[in-house]
């Protein structure tokens, strides 16, 4: 999974405001209790006759909820692709480009290039995971000197 693929969501979910709906309890014509989305007959409103409905809340993305050790699992996993699985297909590659049929050659040059991508990705990815741990860095020694423990 990308770690930005969800970005979208995310900030779609944190730009959306609560809303609020006004509904009111009114007597009807016959006694019984209505409720209608207006003031009822026309009144200005009464703090006793409206109802405060408010959204559920919505719940944070899985991304945001994951543990700790599942981030450190997921690096670790990067890690092991970037030294062990990114040298194997870049040797792969090399013995296709290397190789006088012009298919084989095509196709060591795709995962030549294909391994190129991953390495930048990965590139990405370690800068993030060390911003990562300046941030909880920076999050223990705010709470130490503010005098948490």
């Amino acid at each position: 999974m990308k770690p930005f693929a969800l970005l979208p969501l995310v900030l779609a979910v944190a730009h959306m405001q609560p809303a609020y709906a006004a509904i009111y309890k009114c007597p009807g014509p016959s006694g019984q209790v209505q409720f209608s989305d207006r003031p009822c007959n026309g009144a200005a409103e009464s703090p006793g006759s409206e109802i405060k409905v408010k959204p559920p809340k919505v719940s944070q993305p899985d991304q945001q909820s994951r543990s700790e050790a599942e981030l450190d699992k997921e690096w670790e996993d990067a890690r092991r692709f970037y030294y062990v699985e990114l040298p194997d297909a870049e040797r792969k590659a090399a013995e296709l480009m290397a190789s006088p049929d012009p298919k084989a050659q095509d196709l060591g040059r795709k995962l030549a290039w294909e391994a190129q991508k991953g390495r930048e990705a990965f590139e990405e990815l370690k800068k993030a995971h060390e911003q990562r741990a300046e941030t909880k860095q920076r999050y223990k020694d705010a709470l130490r000197k503010l005098g948490s423990p």
